[in-house]
């Protein structure tokens, strides 16, 4: 089929909605292996994108005003693809990637409105002004995703989402490196002590790469034994060149725990906490 005019970004089709909805029934495949479609936003708003009636492999993109992408759909086979985002007022673009198969699609737009927060009452001139509480952050959503070693997948406020009554976005803080995976913030990867908001999340700017549930912890010419685990923390005991030491595993970095010219050996760990075998110079404690 030949190209349309809306297989660029600059040319996108525009697409206005009636109510909190949008509509459009098109075609994409052979020649014509792209689609984009803008949309406008008056408020900020919670947004989802949904194509489907898929007869042949298609995926959706879903770019910002500078062409920076926000989210992504890639489905396999003709599985609907869906995006859903909290985006602010302004204008977006869908990118819709077709194959040499052509395919009919449908595109649904819906936005649905925040609600503004409540406004602080403005104090009585003379009056002392009541203080605000300061209530603690609730954690409303944490469904969780699961993934294929090798694969990725965009947290979004429907995955992962926290509200306080006293502040619009809430900051997170990365305290533990993910076991068998990374995180990432506009695709670079996050370490521990760095930082990310629910905007990044609502804007699908935090994704989770699964790179594989092996770590090896230690990489030296000494056998290390007896390992044991609770959660992401670990003990095993191993020589430090003189005699058999205690090492521990956080989620993130070793330490030793013991560093004398006895042997320490057999550690049992019960989650951060841990026990081992020594001997204190007369006899086995």
């Amino acid at each position: 089929m030949a190209k349309d005019s809306s297989n660029t970004f600059a040319k996108a089709k525009l697409l206005k909605f009636s109510g909190n909805k949008g509509l459009l029934n098109e075609q994409i495949g052979g020649k014509d292996r792209f689609d984009f479609i803008k949309f406008n936003l008056t408020q900020r708003s919670s947004f989802v994108a949904r194509l489907n009636k898929l007869k042949a492999k298609a995926n959706l993109l879903l770019l910002g005003s500078n062409s920076q992408r926000i989210g992504r759909s890639a489905q396999s086979g003709i599985k609907p693809e869906n995006i859903t985002a909290t985006l602010d007022a302004g204008q977006y673009v869908l990118k819709v990637t077709g194959t040499k198969q052509s395919t009919r699609y449908r595109l649904r737009l819906t936005q649905t409105p925040d609600l503004s927060p409540t406004p602080i009452p403005t104090p009585t001139p003379g009056s002392t002004p009541t203080p605000m509480p300061n209530t603690a952050p609730v954690l409303s959503t944490n469904t969780g995703v699961t993934l294929l070693k090798g694969t990725s997948a965009t947290l979004n406020g429907n995955l992962l989402r926290a509200t306080d009554a006293e502040q619009q976005s809430l900051m997170y803080s990365l305290t533990q490196l993910p076991v068998a995976g990374k995180l990432k913030l506009n695709g670079t990867d996050l370490s521990v002590g760095q930082t990310f908001s629910q905007d990044d999340i609502n804007s699908g700017r935090l994704s989770y790469l699964n790179s594989g549930g092996i770590r090896q912890l230690t990489n030296n010419d000494k056998n290390d034994y007896n390992p044991q685990i609770s959660g992401s923390n670990a003990v095993w005991y191993g020589s430090d060149g003189t005699d058999d030491e205690i090492y521990f595993y956080n989620g993130s970095t070793i330490t030793q725990l013991t560093n004398n010219d006895k042997n320490d050996y057999d550690p049992q760990i019960s989650g951060s906490n841990a026990v081992w075998s020594g001997y204190d110079g007369t006899d086995y404690e």
